[in-house]
């Protein structure tokens, strides 16, 4: 006797495999996306890089006269605990955004992919949201009249970074990891702890 079709044990069976070959290979594929999101976030620090050096180029190889949208949120914040003179010029900052506008022609530039809400910021949007960028910028040296070339150790001197540990913090990824802009324009992935030590200081600069 001939039957059509499958027993109800059958469909089981292979519901259940599909259901255990899904359980393997979700966390792969997450894995694998979250990997392409780093990548994609290298390569926008990456075009910032050149966007910087062309502005160095023009500007006598001076830093960009600005401050990131997030960064300004945060100083403003506690704006009276600089010195006067710093607070000063601080208020005189424009927008990275805008500083950068004539090098940097598409918006996504900014976007990390990585980029989502973090319960501790004043937001509870992805920076680039709410702020129009993932990054942050080291502003200070700016006020200085800076250059790249006065850091004694530039490939180790924070220029720009993820304004979070984007690529750090999931289920499948726990160790707490962004991307990173430095003085001689190169990008690197680094621990949240890398980061706090390649922040501008005024002993690395060139007297």
């Amino acid at each position: 006797m001939h039957r059509n079709g499958f027993s109800l044990i059958e469909l089981l069976v292979v519901l259940a495999i599909i259901a255990i070959l899904a359980a393997l290979l979700f966390p792969v594929y997450a894995q694998a996306r979250f990997r392409s999101y780093g990548t994609v976030c290298a390569s926008n620090l990456h075009q910032l890089g050149i966007a910087t050096q062309l502005y160095c180029s023009d500007y006598d190889g001076g830093l960009m006269h600005a401050v990131d949208p997030y960064s300004r949120t945060l100083i403003a914040a506690d704006v009276m605990t600089m010195p006067r003179s710093d607070i000063a010029a601080f208020m005189k900052l424009q927008s990275l955004l805008t500083v950068l506008k004539p090098y940097v022609k598409n918006a996504e530039t900014y976007h990390c992919p990585a980029d989502r809400a973090m319960e501790y910021f004043d937001t509870d949007e992805p920076l680039f949201t709410h702020y129009g960028s993932s990054y942050t910028y080291t502003w200070y040296p700016a006020l200085l009249s800076m250059t790249p070339s006065q850091f004694k150790q530039p490939s180790s001197t924070l220029l720009m970074s993820d304004g979070d540990d984007f690529h750090g913090h999931t289920i499948y990824y726990i160790t707490a990891r962004l991307n990173e802009l430095f003085m001689d324009f190169h990008v690197k992935n680094v621990t949240q702890e890398y980061r706090q030590n390649s922040e501008w200081f005024p002993a690395n600069v060139i007297q």
